[in-house]
């Protein structure tokens, strides 16, 4: 077995980092979860307690310019939260190919000559892929986009029924607006060219 200059050892070190960092995205990925999931919850039983007692049994049409308010306010919220998942994707993909090269570079250097040691994960520093389906980061971020375009759909039509117009061909098209402009924004976020 050979010494390890001083090039190796800070390599051996931004490898130790780089992998905390990855730990420390999956954590954040996370607490981001059970917040969105959290908020989406208080919104949505809030939104429900105040509609059935204000609209149904007090006759106020008043409330829905509120909930549409509100429900308009938690889709900013998710596309916000939305937006920090997309962002933390393509640091921890940034991150996982480092950790990837430098296991390939001691890999080569040690494990090979040697003909002990077998690796079993990734070495190529192109891997992970941005937009992977695999991606547990990619599954929320399409799960928040599915609730962020109800929730805009739901502001939509308490702010029609307010209002007394529109029709529900109007909430299904923002729906499907709301969909495709979220879903071009994951895609456009994590294209390789920017990654």
């Amino acid at each position: 077995m050979r010494n390890i200059d001083g090039n190796e050892t800070f390599l051996l070190e931004e490898y130790s980092q780089c992998f905390s960092q990855m730990r420390h995205y999956d954590t954040v990925k996370l607490s981001l979860a059970k917040f969105a999931f959290s908020f989406y919850s208080a919104v949505a039983a809030v939104s429900f307690g105040l509609e059935r007692y204000f609209y149904y049994e007090l006759k106020t049409k008043g409330v829905d310019l509120f909930l549409g308010l509100l429900l308009f306010l938690t889709f900013l919220v998710g596309f916000l939260i939305l937006v920090m998942l997309a962002r933390y994707r393509k640091y921890f993909v940034l991150v996982a190919r480092q950790v990837n090269g430098i296991r390939r570079y001691f890999f080569d250097i040690m494990g090979s000559k040697e003909g002990k040691l077998r690796n079993v994960l990734y070495t190529d520093s192109s891997k992970p892929v941005g937009l992977n389906v695999k991606s547990t980061y990619l599954l929320l971020m399409f799960l928040f986009t599915l609730v962020n375009a109800v929730t805009l759909a739901f502001a939509c039509f308490f702010m029609l029924r307010y209002c007394r117009a529109g029709s529900w061909l109007v909430i299904v098209i923002l729906f499907l607006a709301s969909l495709a402009f979220q879903s071009l924004y994951i895609r456009a976020e994590l294209k390789e060219a920017k990654i």
